[in-house]
């Protein structure tokens, strides 16, 4: 079976017997046979290491289990083996500037279908790394497009270099603005959002609570939303409806 799909587009990884192997990919699973005998896992476990090990060699920071939210793998110590190779092999790995961003970036790229930059990497892997920041300023890209944002602003999903993500002052799209709520559903890592001075309304800051809902293990603490033509409806809404921790 000739089967294409992304890594980011698989949801659930599935492996109940050793020679079945499911998928599901867009809300559509795909199952995968080896040989006759269900007690004999290896070509299926050595499927989902290799899977496992492309998958670390983008984000080598981040377990398989958050990229994938479904995993079950039965019986569990088949998944402490992987495990086990896991650790021998992230003492090897190279993670690369910036908590490996640039390569991540161009996962994205991939993902969206959005052009590749060079000269985003470069910035990256040279200006940012060079000055040990873990703030991620939008405005240092303004010579992008409007949508070749985007896989900068996803890059952030599983990346655990950067913890503060300053998007104020800068013209951004529906587009951006969305794709920031979307990576704020999965990231674990950033801890400051600046999105001041955006025209941002009340509608943004219902979805903006909701959004952090989904995302109980967020490291969110600090958000800056000032400057913005937030009603006062909006506002009591998000301070009622927002997690307590949350500093504005």
């Amino acid at each position: 079976i000739d089967c294409h799909f992304h890594y980011l587009e698989i949801q659930a990884l599935e492996s109940k017997r050793g020679n079945h192997l499911s998928l599901t990919i867009n809300d559509k699973v795909y199952s995968f046979l080896t040989g006759e005998d269900s007690t004999c896992s290896t070509e299926v476990d050595n499927m989902i290491g290799a899977l496992n090990n492309a998958i670390r060699n983008i984000f080598p920071t981040m377990p398989l289990q958050h990229i994938i939210r479904k995993v079950e793998v039965i019986p569990s110590s088949r998944l402490q083996q992987l495990r086990d190779l896991e650790a021998i092999a992230s003492s090897r790995r190279e993670v690369g500037p910036c908590g490996g961003f640039s390569t991540q970036y161009a996962c994205y790229c991939d993902y969206h279908g959005m052009t590749y930059r060079d000269e985003v990497a470069w910035d990256i892997d040279n200006i940012y790394f060079s000055l040990n920041t873990r703030e991620l300023n939008l405005k240092d890209f303004e010579y992008l497009d409007q949508k070749d944002l985007i896989p900068v602003i996803s890059a952030l999903e599983y990346n655990t270099w950067f913890t503060k993500l300053r998007a104020n002052q800068v013209k951004l799209s529906h587009d951006n603005i969305e794709k920031i709520l979307h990576m704020l559903r999965k990231s674990l890592n950033l801890e400051e959002l600046y999105m001041d001075n955006l025209g941002l309304k009340s509608d943004f800051v219902n979805k903006l609570s909701n959004t952090l809902k989904l995302n109980p293990d967020s490291a969110l603490h600090s958000i800056d939303l000032s400057f913005n033509p937030i009603e006062d409806k909006g506002w009591f809404v998000f301070l009622v409806q927002s997690p307590s921790y949350l500093q504005y």
